[in-house]
């Protein structure tokens, strides 16, 4: 949809591509080292170089009122939460559902995976760290909040993402103001 750039693009082409590209998926700021939103569908994430077998996900979480964050990791993609390869962390202030993604002969979907995990978040002052932690090889994920353990699940299905899905994204599903911080 939006043409690719030469190699040394105006700086005018490049703000005027950036602006579609935050029109179309909504915009995170990033303020005093923290990332802030309140449109819905704005997606923020990052591709890693390598990442090992066992790897744990941190981050501060803070919003106003309502709560709905979409967490991929050990995704293939920046540009969806649904349309590649990943596990998606739904979170939201009353529970916690975990969802994998495939994508088979060039259709996505996605299933749950396992039982969703009461949460009361809004009683933790809409302030909480979150901590996501994964063992690729068994297949396992499990849910810290605030470093106390929620729940884990178990990916007893075949065909885990690839070792090529190495990004971290987060979309907002909320026009309500949603901060997060000290990513780790």
């Amino acid at each position: 949809v939006f043409k690719m750039l030469g190699e040394d693009p105006k700086e005018q082409d490049m703000a005027e591509r950036q602006k579609k590209i935050n029109l179309a998926h909504g915009t995170w700021k990033l303020k005093n080292d923290t990332f802030e939103t309140s449109t819905s569908q704005s997606r923020v994430g990052r591709r890693f170089e390598k990442l090992p077998d066992k790897i744990k996900f941190d981050f501060d979480l803070d919003w106003s009122s309502y709560l709905n964050l979409y967490i991929n990791f050990l995704s293939d993609r920046l540009d969806s939460y649904s349309s590649g390869n990943s596990y998606c962390l739904r979170l939201n202030a009353s529970y916690a559902y975990l969802y994998k993604y495939s994508l088979r002969n060039g259709v996505g979907g996605g299933r749950s995976m396992g039982a969703n995990v009461r949460v009361n978040l809004n009683s933790l002052g809409n302030h909480a760290r979150i901590s996501i932690r994964t063992d690729r090889k068994k297949g396992a994920i499990a849910l810290y909040i605030n470093d106390k353990f929620l729940q884990k699940w178990e990916d007893t299905q075949k065909g885990g993402p690839t070792i090529d899905a190495k990004c971290l994204l987060f979309t907002s599903m909320s026009s309500n103001l949603i901060e997060l911080s000290r990513i780790r």
